[in-house]
């Protein structure tokens, strides 16, 4: 300790304030100008010193729109949309085979459905037990529960996009 006391006349830097003050008072030429930059960058230009001099920093760019959700989201979010749209597509063709025989013989085609005017063509024909009517009550309330659960994932979307926007 001695021998570097004696080869350097420089003040002992004993606290972190000593350290500062020391470095304000001869500014190191090495980190001139990098004052705000992120440690990745700091880490990178470290290893060439000609590449620190031009350096300023710059906030990161933002992400676009469509890359602020996550992978996981996106494809659960797209599987569910097109179960959807591709069961409405089953049960649209189901219906409209029940219905071909219109064309030919107007005279059986079923009435619209209407409030006090239901035709039984538009019915599913789905049995699910005699004995209690609470599967039928689960059955006739998924439409409602898929398009609530459909809402939610689409809400929770476009915030994640406006989240990253701001």
């Amino acid at each position: 300790m001695v021998v570097m006391l004696q080869c350097l006349n420089h003040e002992t830097i004993v606290t972190v304030s000593d350290a500062a003050q020391s470095f304000i008072q001869r500014p190191d030429d090495t980190t001139k100008n990098c004052c705000i930059l992120s440690s990745r960058t700091v880490e990178n230009l470290w290893k060439v010193p000609e590449m620190r001099h031009g350096q300023r920093y710059q906030p990161r760019r933002r992400e676009p729109w469509h890359g602020a959700l996550s992978g996981g989201r996106r494809v659960v979010s797209l599987i569910m949309y097109l179960a959807v749209i591709v069961t409405a597509g089953v049960l649209f063709g189901t219906f409209s085979s029940r219905l071909e025989g219109c064309i030919d013989f107007p005279m059986i085609c079923p009435k619209r459905n209407t409030f006090g005017n239901v035709d039984f063509n538009y019915l599913l024909r789905i049995y699910l037990g005699s004995t209690s009517i609470i599967p039928y009550v689960f059955f006739a309330n998924v439409p409602q529960a898929l398009v609530s659960v459909l809402c939610l994932t689409c809400n929770g979307l476009f915030t994640a996009m406006l989240a990253n926007r701001e």
